[in-house]
């Protein structure tokens, strides 16, 4: 076949000898320049006028877009030492994307055989060969070992005689059987696909004869089989029968989490999206076709399945935030929500801040920052006030559509009795408490807000100027208002905003900064001494232990690890095991090899637990453990305790009303109709009141204690282990109980400690829980904890 007319090249670039043999004078011509570019296609004509396509002249193939010389995978595999002569032919449909490169090998009679063992050929010794020496697109799929090539009468190979591939000529691994109705449905396709009688969980698909063109082939099969969405790059990553039903089976394990992946491929770090009220996230399946597409998008919402909803906002943080680390287990991490999921991202920043993650990016979707109090009607009056809103019907409709639920939006009363639709609008009610519930705290870490222009000003900062300086705060106007944003055209504006704040150069990642330094020297002691390190309980200072500390002596040392939050500016510690990294660095400042003694009250019992743990790993065993009235971790269930700020500040009263044994006099439905600043300023005015805060002191002094005390409440703990060191257990009644509820309060107690600390030691000791550590009782104490210290406490006293 020779190709004429304008569309031919002058010839090949700087190359005139190759043009001398491809491009040729045009006979047909009659310009004298004309030429003919010879393509080395092979072809007749037919008597009926056919034209009849026979093939390559020079054995060059195209393969999925590769232009392959066939001769030079001969040339490779005649280079192996065992291969008398190769043959590479192209196999299949004749398109090029269902072609598959298959190779016929005759052995080296001359020289050493398999038998002796000094070379081995089959298809796996072929193929390792073949890919060490070529690019992976001109590896065959298939080896065929002969004795001796076909020949035609004239005695020239007989490339059409050659024989199909049959199952000894794909590399295959050591059969072993599909396991479970993933691996097998996936084995079936692949058979049925690559016309191989029998796929074992180890083989691969490429190996087997696959390619692209199969590929989107198996991922169509799969998903009438399965009946779920497969991102082709996870067979491209996962080439084997069980690596890839992982694959599929990790997409599930995602989906139980309410994890949805609107796009996995990409190599930047991942985005994620969180839900808005109703529950949902199907806005990011139109936003994430809009955002850079190197860079990978998850939605969150809450499981449908969950039977209990979680109904705080700190509480559905907590559980994203255990939902993101199963995608990306370290930061910098890149988070952003529309509407409700703006404040869910905030508080998802909140925490990762908390555990000492780094936060690259936090991107608010037209939400302003809420109230701290706000009346919210009844669900009944909620829900008839919305829905006079037709973007909050068109919103539900096209909810409804993607989960195949008929409405009629122009029927608002039967809409009210549809179950699917109520409960998407009960939710919407839910979180719509929860945000007016929610106290925002200041976090280190600017944020991108995309305003909607049609709702507000594109230079107002949506009132959180009062949390976050406006400096910090970066106004990114968008079109439409807070629903249209997410319709076509405005979402694509949205997208491109969005992609290019994400990929800004200079982009910061955000932590908590290194100013915070915990220890605080209560006394020095005498050296020689082993010291003490007293962590204190929820919202507590590290004053409270100077009582302690006179009480156990002048010569013993003792220091104090302050929780990070309680000056109102830097965030608390969001878990124990954050806290106990930053507590065991200040220690080792001190005691880099020990020995120590670790003392935790209450919440800084865990902590403490948390550092002997730590310290046994490294070979540095705490000389002794004490934990003073301090709860056992739970050993099941990963449902974080919710607590609104209302319960946050009565819990704390009651800690008060133990310190000071008295009543402050504040119950908790008059806390409920105060906002966060006012409830703060009624607890300062009460404390006051019964001498339990210096005269000087403001109500801003509490809103670290406060926040800190509330983000231990929320905190989940498990140890990873049983602490097998010496443990003293102090309990103290609680007043407000009969003595026989103590006394089987304490048993629990005791009980449920020795699950995690076998070698426990406990104690009843006077007081309570706060005045424990105070005089009179603190004498009595101080005895216990030195005789723990000294290894001297016998049996439970």
């Amino acid at each position: 076949f020779y190709i004429g007319g304008v569309q031919v090249a002058r010839g090949y670039l700087n190359r005139p000898d190759l043009t001398a043999e491809r491009f040729v004078p045009d006979p047909f011509s009659a310009d004298a320049d004309a030429r003919l570019y010879r393509t080395e296609d092979l072809g007749r004509w037919r008597a009926d006028g056919t034209l009849e396509y026979l093939g390559r002249r020079d054995f060059q193939v195209k393969i999925r877009g590769h232009r392959i010389e066939l001769g030079e995978i001969e040339a490779c595999l005649r280079a192996h030492a065992g291969v008398g002569d190769a043959v590479v032919v192209a196999r299949g449909s004749g398109s090029e994307d269902g072609n598959a490169l298959a190779a016929y090998v005759v052995t080296d009679r001359n020289g050493a055989g398999p038998e002796d063992g000094s070379f081995k050929v089959d298809a796996q010794a072929l193929q390792d060969h073949a890919v060490r020496h070529l690019p992976s697109w001109m590896a065959p799929s298939a080896y065929v070992l002969m004795e001796a090539f076909p020949l035609t009468a004239s005695g020239k190979l007989d490339r059409r005689a050659l024989p199909s591939p049959d199952e000894a000529a794909y590399v295959r691994q050591i059969y072993e059987a599909p396991q479970g109705t993933v691996e097998e449905t996936l084995a079936l396709i692949w058979s049925q696909l690559l016309g191989v009688e029998r796929v074992g969980r180890h083989d691969n698909f490429f190996d087997l004869g696959g390619h692209s063109l199969l590929a989107v082939l198996m991922v169509s099969r799969l998903r009438e089989a399965l009946g779920k969405e497969v991102p082709l790059a996870k067979l491209f990553a996962r080439p084997t029968v069980i690596a890839f039903a992982n694959a599929l089976n990790d997409q599930d394990r995602l989906l139980d989490r309410g994890i949805t992946v609107f796009r996995a491929e990409g190599n930047k770090p991942p985005l994620f999206l969180f839900q808005e009220p109703s529950g949902e996230v199907i806005y990011g399946f139109e936003l994430t076709r809009h955002i850079d597409a190197d860079i990978p998008v998850y939605g969150l919402k809450n499981p449908s399945d969950v039977n209990t909803p979680l109904l705080t906002i700190e509480a559905m943080a907590a559980h994203f935030l255990t939902s993101i680390k199963m995608v990306q287990p370290k930061g910098p991490y890149y988070i952003a929500g529309w509407s409700f999921g703006g404040l869910l991202a905030y508080e998802v920043a909140v925490q990762l801040i908390g555990n000492d993650d780094q936060v690259a990016f936090l991107g608010l979707l037209d939400i302003n920052c809420p109230r701290s109090f706000e009346t919210v009607s009844s669900e009944e009056d909620y829900l008839r006030r919305i829905l006079e809103d037709k973007h909050v019907l068109l919103h539900l409709a096209a909810i409804a559509e993607r989960r195949g639920i008929p409405i009629a939006l122009d029927d608002i009363e039967s809409l009210l009795h549809q179950y699917e639709v109520r409960k998407y609008i009960s939710r919407m009610y839910a979180c719509t408490h929860a945000m007016h519930q929610y106290h925002v705290q200041p976090i280190p870490v600017p944020m991108h807000l995309f305003a909607a222009i049609e709702d507000t000003e594109s230079s107002q900062t949506g009132g959180w100027e009062t949390v976050i300086s406006k400096e910090h705060i970066h106004v990114v106007p968008v079109p439409g208002n807070h629903w249209t944003m997410m319709d076509p055209p405005n979402i694509s504006c949205l997208g491109t905003s969005l992609s290019k704040a994400l990929n800004n150069q200079e982009q910061r990642v955000y932590t908590q900064g290194r100013s915070y330094e915990p220890l605080v020297t209560i006394q020095k002691g005498q050296a020689g001494q082993i010291p003490v390190f007293c962590i204190p309980g929820a919202g507590g200072n590290v004053a409270g232990f100077a009582p302690l500390a006179n009480a156990l002596g002048e010569s013993c040392p003792i220091y104090g690890l302050q929780p990070r939050g309680l000056d109102g500016q830097r965030v608390p510690h969001a878990s124990v095991r954050a806290a106990s990294r930053c507590y065991l660095e200040a220690i080792r400042t001190v005691c880099p090899d020990g020995p120590v003694h670790l003392l935790g009250h209450s919440f800084g019992g865990w902590i403490a637990f948390q550092i002997a743990l730590e310290l046994l790993e490294l070979g540095c065993p705490a000389e002794s453990l004490t934990l003073i009235d301090s709860e056992a971790p739970k050993q099941h269930g990963d449902r974080v305790s919710e607590y609104t700020r209302t319960k946050v500040v009565t819990k704390l009263i009651e800690i008060y009303e133990q310190a000071g044994e008295c009543s402050l006099g504040m119950e908790p439905a008059e806390l409920a109709q105060l906002d966060a600043e006012r409830q703060i300023g009624r607890l300062h005015e009460s404390l006051l009141q019964h001498g339990l805060m210096p005269a000087r002191s403001k109500s801003q002094d509490l809103q670290g204690v406060v926040r800190s005390f509330g983000t231990a409440l929320r905190t989940k703990y498990q140890p990873a282990r049983p602490y097998p060191g010496r443990t003293g257990l102090i309990l103290m009644s609680n007043p407000k109980l009969p003595e026989s509820s103590n006394a089987k309060s304490i048993a629990n107690s005791v009980e449920a400690w020795r699950l995690w600390a076998p070698e426990l030691l406990s104690w009843h000791g006077p007081g309570n829980h706060m005045t424990a550590l105070k005089h009179p009782h603190v004498r009595h104490l101080s005895k216990w904890i030195m005789s723990n210290f000294q290894g001297q406490v016998g049996a439970s006293e």
